[in-house]
């Protein structure tokens, strides 16, 4: 049985953790990058006919940015989710395998 290895469900809880903390840290940066929002004027310079173009691409871009730093914390809270699910299915099926030694070596008869 050289296939055989050893699961730390501890750990796998704690790497858990951390990505629920990141997702709780990356909330606030995702929710402060969705107000980062600039009227058409923030690119007048005058004579420049080009603000608005310049505006579309920088509000085009302000969106895909809080888009995907909103996505992040999804994506982080899924990950820890995953995580804690992973070990807690670990230690059912090692809890399983304990009770069906045990019914085993219960009822197997004795060797004197």
């Amino acid at each position: 049985m050289g296939n055989e290895f050893t699961v730390v469900t501890s750990a796998l809880r704690a790497e858990g953790k951390k990505w629920y903390e990141l997702a709780d840290r990356m909330q606030p940066i995702a929710d402060a990058a969705k107000t980062l929002t600039l009227s058409p004027l923030a690119f007048f310079a005058g004579f420049s006919p080009d603000f608005m173009a310049h505006s579309t691409a920088y509000n085009a871009f302000q969106n895909s940015v809080a888009k995907v730093l909103t996505e992040a914390v999804t994506e982080f809270r899924q990950l820890g989710f995953v995580l804690y699910k992973v070990a807690t299915h670990y230690d059912e099926i090692d809890a399983k395998q304990a009770q069906d030694l045990d019914k085993i070596y219960s009822t197997s008869p004795q060797v004197k």
